[in-house]
């Protein structure tokens, strides 16, 4: 890695990137970090691979991003391109190959004087097949940067370069000045009084899970069925709304009977990527929009949705400002929470299916958020992964939020204009093992202890978990 910073022109960190670089010092340099596995379907020349990851890191300066320290402050600069040495890993079948990932996947990588990514190549001659494994710190970035760095990849192997790929990738520096002139601009003062008017109310409330700092995390990830497509596509062609607006508002709404609150606040992850020119750079320009909503009583679904989808509107309209600037503000003034949600929703666009190849992200086995939902639905994807905090919640417990959920959707296709509280939210199955399994009484044991002792027992072990859910 370059070190020598003469002659080298120091840069801000953006607001993304301090966000970044803040959680990657609470969270004990466990969060910050992904990784993505390009796999190659044709390419069997590890030696025509190892120029290609050497031409990308050429040409795309984000990669050889340094972080540095000076007078107190964080700065960063673009190394010069000095040649990568990339290893070749042999595996016998894609199983030892995955493990291996998933261990890389976990490492961490330090943000502050240091190289920012990991990259190296698998073989795996149970299919002969060659791919290409990268690993980066998220402050150089975001799951839209691993789908254009694959892209590179893929377009630079290809015998044909303008075949595959938009061109070349612009510089993270374009995006650095294009935000400092957002900064100083009318939009930014506008989008700043937008998002303080809007929390200048609210009051976290904790929903059914409690939040702790610990980040140990882990996932299930299931397909939606296909009557489940069913669902989702006849809510969404009737409401006119994306399955992004119709599964995050479902969501809200049975954390909202299952909490027994009356406004809750849900992360929307975004790629702030508006522009022609931004959709082309690689680096961390993802933010988080906190989404508010509040519950009328006796509100129909419809109505519901219609107020989500209009809120959800006027809120995508102010996504540039940067979610930590509302944190702070909200810490300062009346709080002194970590953050102002604890479930958060991605909406993950997956990249139209290539021939030459497969992609497959990875997370780093830790969460910051209790739930993180990440939800794909096209024609190539139609699944959901729930990254949950396992100091918090069980795998039981997030495979009964998703059923729940599926359950809500059900009935609303039926009856859409009940209210949102006269819907069911224990499913049939819960349903009979509250009647059926609860209630067994055919052996009775010697048992000294009180009702209400055994109920300060369960308090003490699961605290955590859900008492009482009522409808």
């Amino acid at each position: 890695m370059d070190t020598n910073t003469t002659n080298k022109q120091l840069f801000p960190l953006t607001k993304s990137q301090e966000l970044i670089l803040s959680m990657d010092q609470y969270a004990g340099n466990s969060v910050s970090s992904i990784t993505v596995q390009v796999i190659l379907k044709n390419e069997t020349d590890p030696e025509k691979i190892k120029a290609v990851v050497n031409r990308v890191i050429a040409e795309d300066s984000t990669l050889r991003t340094v972080i540095i320290q000076e007078n107190d402050e964080y700065c960063q600069y673009f190394s010069d391109y000095v040649y990568e040495e990339v290893q070749v890993y042999s595996f016998d079948t894609t199983g030892d190959r995955e493990d291996y990932i998933q261990q890389q996947a976990k490492c961490w990588i330090q943000p502050v004087n240091n190289k920012l990514y990991r990259i190296f190549i698998a073989y795996c001659s149970e299919n002969n097949e060659y791919s290409i494994v990268m690993t980066v710190n998220h402050i150089i970035g975001d799951a839209w940067s691993m789908y254009l760095l694959k892209d590179q990849f893929v377009r630079y192997l290809s015998d044909n370069d303008d075949n595959i790929g938009d061109g070349k990738l612009y510089g993270y520096d374009v995006y650095i000045e294009e935000e400092q002139a957002y900064l100083s601009s009318k939009r930014y003062t506008s989008d700043k009084e937008y998002w303080l008017a809007k929390f200048a109310d609210y009051e976290k409330e904790e929903l059914i899970f409690r939040n702790d700092r610990t980040f140990e995390a882990g996932n299930v990830r299931l397909s939606f069925t296909d009557d489940e497509c069913r669902l989702i596509d006849t809510l969404t062609e009737r409401y006119h709304i994306s399955p992004n607006v119709l599964l995050q508002s479902l969501y809200a709404l049975v954390l909202k009977r299952t909490s027994c609150v009356d406004e809750l606040c849900i992360g929307m992850a975004v790629y702030n990527r508006s522009g022609k020119m931004d959709k082309k750079i690689a680096g961390m320009m993802t933010n988080t929009i906190p989404i508010i909503y509040s519950f009328e009583k006796d509100i129909s679904f419809r109505d519901y949705i219609k107020k989500v989808n209009s809120g959800l509107f006027s809120d995508y309209k102010h996504q540039r400002f940067n979610y930590g600037e509302i944190l702070s503000a909200f810490r300062d003034e009346r709080s002194s929470s970590d953050t102002l949600y604890d479930i958060l929703f991605n909406w993950q666009v997956c990249p139209e299916e290539d021939s030459r190849a497969d992609v497959q992200l990875y997370t780093n086995g830790n969460v910051t958020e209790i739930l993180e939902i990440t939800a794909m639905y096209d024609k190539i994807r139609r699944e959901v992964s729930y990254n949950y905090k396992k100091s918090c919640c069980c795998e039981d417990e997030v495979m009964s939020f998703h059923a729940r959920m599926i359950h809500l959707m059900s009935q609303i296709v039926s009856s859409e204009d009940m209210s949102i509280d006269e819907y069911e939210i224990i499913t049939d199955e819960e349903k009979s093992i509250i009647l059926d399994s609860f209630n067994v009484s055919a052996n009775y044991a010697e048992d000294s202890r009180t009702a209400t002792g055994m109920f300060e027992e369960q308090v003490k072990k699961y605290s955590y978990r859900t008492a009482v859910v009522f409808g």
